[in-house]
């Protein structure tokens, strides 16, 4: 292959190294330009209620008089960001900065401040209030990019913003996020333009002149190159590449080292590791993004944009002439620099063009090449150390719990009235602080059916890989979420034997369990209505054979979607002609830039 397993890039600290250890907390120098800041406009103490509000007039003598003092803002500013006054609460904790930069716990209330703008719940009490959410979230977006706009001094604060609070949970509302997701993209590429302006003339426009025979250079950009879904689906990717058509870069912003990680070093010619800590440290992220652009790629793939707040950081610049997105995160990510959206033909449903801000591409089939899960024949646990009885029809729902919106509380209600003995499994992981809520709503519904929550329902804590995958064998029927489907653990309940019910959405991460028992040659257990999924998944706890012929049938097509290769080999033919398309335009390609 031409590579060597165990290299690791590591660059001297002239031409940018990438740090391996964990990096210090990193504060700007300044926020604010004026010398002399004057009473700042959106900042009327009267305005401001609470228990600071009988102050007021102190605090308005205080401004006024001595504008240079900078304490008299940054009281100020806390007391407009809990009164939810955004804007006046930025523009005053900008202004004690300014005055004192070096105050280091203010900034985390100038950040607080942007935060409040951008933050969204992960659990709904019902769905007004996901519906309200998503409208403040949409208001908040428009004002903080208008503000950051107009005062290009808050660009850093702007950053730091990016860099603490990804929108994650707006893509689990189940709606088509294109709109906002391209309004955060174009202002996130700015930002960065703007913030780093000696990084922006590095990015490439046109393809590298490349000898005859020459492999393509195709960048992995991942912030979850360990042991996590993001790996179990695209990973493949690398296992399976054909080494005499591409040499293979990656490059892994995170946290975490294991196994996975020492695979993906193995299977990449170069392996890039920027060990991201808890805070965000400019010199270090613009290391890493010149030594990606050092390495002059032809094509770059992120695979995971809006996983969280890094790969937004990464994405936001161009990297190579021909860049992508896939659905390690099944969300458009907005960015102006990413070109095409790598997705598969099963999963997408009829226009789906409309829901991206990329050119989508649909690779045959799933499109990955997903290996079997390693499951032993025979679980190790029985059900009574889960708290489960042998007599109970037990239904896994192991979504994570952000997954469940207050509209399909219904389907679970009316699935365990008409089951006996039924017991629906619920997952309190990966953030296990999602349980309590998600409990307390899940109560209500059944509570205003008559039925007790307790009796019908069970959440386990987070399990061990070996002790999902044999949580799966000891279940009847797995119920897929709504709107946002199980990918991985569709896949991992096929590999267990497990009957698997869904009812596929209107956006493509709604039809993951769907496209997966589509290949298998299995729809029977693909619902068309939300009553279509009751009655299935009633039945199937009602019909003992039912259940063990669908096993059966899972066990003698399973192959059809482990271990698949051609979807590998059209990803690749695709990097060539989009190289090769690239290479015949006149235009240049589009990068990040500073606003005008």
């Amino acid at each position: 292959m031409g590579h060597d397993p165990e290299r690791l890039l590591r660059l001297p600290p002239d031409r940018g190294m990438v740090v391996l250890q964990r990096s210090p907390l990193w504060f700007p120098l300044m926020v604010m330009d004026s010398p002399t800041p004057s009473p700042p406009s959106n900042l009327d103490p009267s305005a401001a209620p609470g228990s600071m509000g009988v102050d007021r007039a102190h605090w308005r003598s205080q401004i006024l008089t001595n504008p240079m003092a900078a304490e008299p803002y940054a009281a100020l500013g806390e007391l407009l960001r809990q009164s939810g006054q955004v804007a006046g609460a930025i523009e005053a904790w900008c202004k004690a900065l300014a005055l004192e930069p070096q105050r280091e716990t203010w900034y985390a209330g100038a950040l607080a401040a942007f935060d409040g703008w951008l933050k969204l719940p992960s659990i709904y009490e019902t769905e007004a209030a996901l519906w309200q959410a998503r409208s403040n979230y949409a208001q908040g977006l428009d004002r903080l990019i208008g503000l950051t706009r107009s005062h290009p001094a808050l660009m850093q604060l702007a950053l730091q913003a990016i860099a603490l609070r990804v929108p994650f949970y707006l893509n689990y509302q189940g709606q088509d996020d294109r709109a906002l997701q391209a309004q955060y993209g174009a202002w996130v590429c700015q930002t960065l333009a703007t913030v780093f302006p000696d990084l922006a003339p590095l990015q490439p426009r046109r393809p590298r002149e490349r000898s005859s025979g020459d492999r393509l250079r195709i960048g992995y950009f991942s912030s979850h190159f360990y042991h996590h879904s993001v790996m179990k689906t695209h990973l493949g990717w690398l296992r399976h590449a054909d080494r005499d058509r591409l040499e293979i870069y990656s490059y892994y912003a995170g946290n975490r080292w294991d196994a996975t990680t020492d695979e993906a070093r193995r299977l990449s010619d170069r392996f890039a590791f920027w060990e991201t800590g808890n805070d965000f440290n400019p010199q270090r992220y613009a290391a890493f993004c010149r030594a990606a652009w050092q390495d002059q790629l032809d094509v770059a793939v992120m695979l995971d944009v809006g996983m969280d707040s890094v790969m937004y950081l990464i994405g936001g610049w161009r990297f190579a002439p021909v860049q992508c997105a896939t659905w390690g995160h099944p969300v458009t990510t907005g960015l102006p620099t990413v070109d095409y959206y790598l997705s598969s033909d099963r999963m997408e449903p009829p226009q789906a063009e409309t829901h991206y801000s990329e050119t989508l591409i649909c690779l045959p089939g799933l499109g990955i090449a997903y290996d079997r899960p390693p499951i032993a024949p025979q679980p190790q646990l029985d059900r009574a150390q889960l708290g489960l009885a042998d007599d109970e029809v037990v239904y896994l729902c192991c979504q994570s719990l952000y997954k469940y919106l207050p509209q399909a509380d219904r389907l679970w209600v009316e699935i365990a009235q008409a089951v006996p003995r039924s017991r629906l499994v619920f997952l309190a992981s990966p953030f296990p602080e999602a349980a309590p809520p998600f409990a307390q709503r899940l109560a209500a519904a059944f509570a205003a059916a008559g039925l007790a929550f307790a009796d019908h329902c069970t959440i386990l804590p987070p399990q061990s890989q070996t002790q999902f995958w044999q949580l799966n064998q000891l279940a009847d029927v797995f119920l897929d979420s709504i709107d946002w489907s199980g990918c991985n653990s569709a896949l991992e309940a096929i590999a267990a034997g497990l009957p698997v019910v869904t009812l596929p959405g209107a956006l493509m991460r709604g039809r993951h369990a769907a496209a997966i028992l589509t290949e298998l040659g299995l729809t029977e257990t693909i619902a068309q209505t939300p009553e279509d999924y009751c009655d299935l998944a009633i039945g199937l706890g009602c019909d003992r054979a039912w259940r063990q012929n669908l096993r059966l049938e899972i066990a003698q097509r399973s192959a059809r979607i482990f271990d698949q290769i051609h979807g590998v080999r059209a990803l690749e033919t695709f990097y060539e002609s989009a190289v090769q398309r690239r290479q015949q335009e006149c235009t240049p390609c589009p990068i990040a830039q500073a606003g005008t």
